[in-house]
């Protein structure tokens, strides 16, 4: 299994501190957000660590190069920004042939990856991928899901109203089906959860972590991690 954690991001939500360094190496606990991830990729036997950057590129690379780690990580600089579906597109030829796991740096959670894998792996047949989704207090700045016995029935992409409260982590495990599929049928896209999300709803299976869930991309956001 791949995995391809995408960091490329300017952080604007979280000035001024991104105005010296990019999100992803933003400390959560006492550590950059992209070494928690590297860290938890390795403990569970990921074959290759694929990141993407765009700002300030040269401090996320030279901080990865300290780490020594040459024969599981690989850079994906973006000259411009590709987009979350852009990236996993560009590159589909590194992961076409093996489950993926595609995440965003900025996502912090105590969930067990193995668990979310097993879970992955013990799907029915009919699904291709798998979401980790957790409740959310403010459902109107996340995508929400509505779900039946881990299915996706409806999901709402940012929007107002009184869709429910479980909210697509941007965490995902991808089966190398749906990579194909998505390799032939998405060539134009660019917000994954926009352009693909909506379309290939009815193949995902859901995983609801009941435990930390937290995306770090605003100051209020990582205030209450760095503090709880």
């Amino acid at each position: 299994m791949n995995a391809l954690i995408l960091s490329a991001g300017y952080g604007r939500r979280l000035k001024p501190i991104t105005l010296t360094k990019p999100k992803c190496m933003i400390r959560v606990k006492g550590k950059p957000i992209i070494s928690i991830w590297i860290e938890n990729l390795i403990k569970i036997n990921t074959k290759k660590i694929f990141i993407n950057t765009h700002y300030k590129h040269k401090l996320v690379e030279n901080y990865l190069k300290k780490k020594r780690l040459n024969t599981k990580l690989e850079i994906l600089y973006e000259p411009s920004l590709l987009g979350t579906a852009g990236t996993l597109i560009k590159n589909m030829k590194y992961f076409i042939n093996s489950h993926l796991i595609l995440a965003h740096c900025d996502n912090y959670f105590l969930e067990s990856l193995s668990k979310i894998i097993s879970f992955h792996h013990n799907r029915p047949k009919k699904y291709l991928m798998t979401m980790v989704a957790f409740k959310t207090r403010k459902p109107e700045t996340c995508g929400i899901i509505k779900e039946k016995n881990n299915s996706i029935i409806d999901y709402f992409e940012k929007k107002k109203g009184r869709n429910g409260n479980l909210a697509n982590g941007a965490t995902y495990i991808i089966s190398p089906e749906m990579l194909k599929i998505i390799d032939d049928n998405f060539n134009d896209a660019k917000d994954f959860s926009n352009d693909i999300i909506p379309f290939i709803k009815e193949h995902i299976y859901v995983y609801k972590t009941e435990k930390i869930f937290q995306d770090i991309g605003t100051i209020e956001n990582l205030n209450q991690i760095n503090n709880f």
